[in-house]
C-alpha cells in the first residue's frame, strides 16, 4: 500500500533523503522499545523503593522532632521540679547550682562523646590534617620568604630555548 510519501515511481532514491531514512528510524525505534522494556520494570522499581523510603523519612523526622520537643520541655520542667525539691533542704542559690552541676556533668560527657566520634570519622580527620597542612604553608608564606615555605613548590629556573 503508497503512502502520499512514497511513489511507485522508476526514480532512484538518494541515501540520505528523508524518504530513505527508514531503516535508520526503524533500528532507533526498535532500539528504544528495547530500552524501554528493559528499564521500565526497573524504574516502577526504583520508583517504588523512593516513595516508601521517602514515606519512612517523613515519619522518622516527625517523630524525631516530637520526640526533641517533648524532651526539651520535659527536661525543663524536671530540672525546675529538682531546683523546688532541693530548696526545702537548702537555699534557693545552692539549689540552682546544684542542679546546673546535674545538667552540665552528662552534657560535658555527651560533648566529650561526641566530639572523639567525629574525631574518628576519616574525613573530619583527612580534613583537619588537610587544614593543619595549608595553614602551616600560608603561615610559612607569610613569615618567610615564598620560595622557602614548606609544601611551595615554585620553579626558580627558566627554561631556555634550545639552540640548533
Amino acid at each position: 500500500m503508497a503512502s502520499y510519501r512514497s511513489s511507485y515511481g522508476t526514480a532512484a532514491e538518494e541515501p540520505g533523503s528523508p524518504d530513505n531514512l527508514g531503516g535508520v528510524e526503524e533500528a532507533a525505534r526498535l532500539l528504544l522499545s528495547e530500552l524501554i522494556t528493559y528499564l521500565a520494570p526497573r524504574v516502577r522499581r526504583a520508583r517504588k523503593f523512593l516513595i516508601t523510603e521517602l514515606i519512612r523519612v517523613s515519619i522518622a523526622v516527625a517523630a524525631l522532632a516530637f520526640a526533641l520537643v517533648a524532651g526539651v520541655y520535659g527536661t525543663i520542667y524536671f530540672f525546675a521540679f529538682l531546683t523546688e525539691l532541693f530548696t526545702r533542704w537548702m537555699p534557693h542559690w545552692a539549689a540552682l547550682g546544684a542542679v546546673a552541676a546535674i545538667m552540665l556533668v552528662p552534657a560535658a560527657g555527651a560533648a566529650v562523646l561526641g566530639l572523639w566520634q567525629i574525631y574518628r570519622m576519616r574525613t573530619v580527620r583527612a580534613a583537619t590534617g588537610a587544614a593543619a597542612q595549608a595553614s602551616a604553608v600560608v603561615r610559612d608564606f607569610a613569615r618567610q620568604d615564598p620560595h622557602a615555605a614548606k609544601g611551595f613548590r615554585a620553579e626558580r629556573h627558566r627554561r631556555e630555548p634550545v639552540r640548533g
